[in-house]
């Protein structure tokens, strides 16, 4: 494998500190199978500037949980994005939301009345268009890939 198949992150995050005083790099729940997640979130994140990017599961409706983050924003992984943590779309995917604070969200996977969703925040509001809107919904179509081939899997931390 040569070097130009590795993503430079030191590049990345030199640059991210150039643009604000909070950076960082961090991973929550990124272990075992669920490390195939991180690479679609961190994607999602960059393309639209978000700081924290977290796959969500709403279990039947009851409260939702990151299973995977990955934090742009701080050098310790939040459990929780900035503006709190949004509930489940109820909508089947592909289908993208952006809430009032500028949070999008990406409903992913709807198996067995479970939610699974993208969450996107740490980003400034704006409507996602074109390649940007292909791209985001590029990637979460991964992650609903991920999800189908992990089965049960996904679940567990």
């Amino acid at each position: 494998m040569s070097d130009d198949d590795v993503i430079d992150l030191e590049r990345y995050r030199t640059e991210q500190a150039r643009r604000s005083d909070e950076t960082g790099l961090s991973l929550l729940g990124a272990e075992g199978d669920h490390r195939h997640f991180a690479l679609p979130l961190w994607r999602m994140a960059t393309v639209v500037g978000a700081t924290w990017a977290g796959l969500v599961k709403a279990p039947g409706g009851r409260e939702p949980t990151a299973v995977t983050v990955v934090d742009l924003g701080s050098y310790e992984p939040r459990p929780l994005p900035p503006g709190g943590m949004p509930g489940d779309p109820h909508l089947n995917p592909p289908a993208l939301v952006e809430e009032p604070g500028g949070a999008l969200i990406i409903s992913v996977a709807r198996p067995e009345g479970d939610g699974w969703y993208v969450v996107l925040d740490g980003r400034e509001a704006g409507a996602v268009i074109g390649r940007e809107r292909e791209d985001l919904l590029f990637l979460a179509g991964e992650c609903a890939g991920l999800l189908a081939l992990l089965g049960e899997r996904a679940s567990q931390p």
